[in-house]
């Protein structure tokens, strides 16, 4: 078994369709396609994106899903990742606040619920910042990434998900806003599709991502 998927994984038509949220596509897949494509040399693979779930016994193309839920979301799904809601910015613009009021917070409205606490009020309830959120200077977006961006560039504090930043932590271009406040988020699952045309491969790059979180 282990042969064949190796020879799955290392023939060069071997392809690989992943349907995945569109945050998770942008913020977590997309900056590890390098290290994918180290890893997985051969593998062709395509990402959709979107917020509803595919019904995967109707698509044998799409190997693996990765959904995003508070509960499991089906028989076969590993929980890949819990998430927590946090305030990130870089060092230079965390150091130049002398309180949150100074600071410019990028929020998402985000298209599908999320954890009903997982707002920026909540936040400054745990943090224990005595402010009226209608009272901060707030610029919202319809996607976690472009307030990701702002936060990137110097100009905000980001309120988003640890997981879709952990990169960005980790290499020190960002880092948590009074890192004891936060909140708890929902979970990243992945599912293996059972009417898939190459299992193992989806498989295989299950349990890499697996390993990368």
């Amino acid at each position: 078994m282990i042969d064949g998927a190796l020879q799955e994984l290392s023939s060069i038509e071997a392809r690989l369709c992943v349907t995945t949220t569109p945050a998770f596509a942008a913020n977590w897949l997309a900056p590890r396609q390098a290290a994918f494509g180290r890893t997985f040399a051969g593998i062709r693979l395509s990402v959709e994106t979107g917020h509803e779930p595919i019904d995967l016994d109707r698509h044998r193309d799409i190997g693996l899903a990765i959904r995003y839920s508070n509960r499991c979301p089906h028989a076969d799904a590993s929980l890949l990742a819990r998430e927590r809601f946090a305030v990130f910015g870089t060092p230079s613009y965390i150091a130049s606040l002398k309180s949150p009021a100074d600071a410019l917070f990028a929020i998402t409205d985000w298209q599908r619920p999320v954890h009903p606490a997982a707002d920026l009020g909540t936040w400054l309830d745990i943090a224990g910042v005595e402010a009226d959120p209608a009272n901060l200077r707030v610029s919202r977006f319809d996607q976690e990434h472009h307030a990701i961006s702002l936060a990137l560039s110097g100009q905000a504090l980001a309120f988003c998900s640890n997981l879709l930043v952990s990169h960005l932590v980790r290499d020190s271009l960002l880092e948590p806003y009074l890192p004891n406040a936060s909140i708890e988020g929902l979970a990243y699952w992945t599912i293996v599709n059972p009417a898939s045309l190459r299992p193992r491969v989806a498989e295989r790059f299950r349990d890499w991502i697996s390993e990368q979180v």
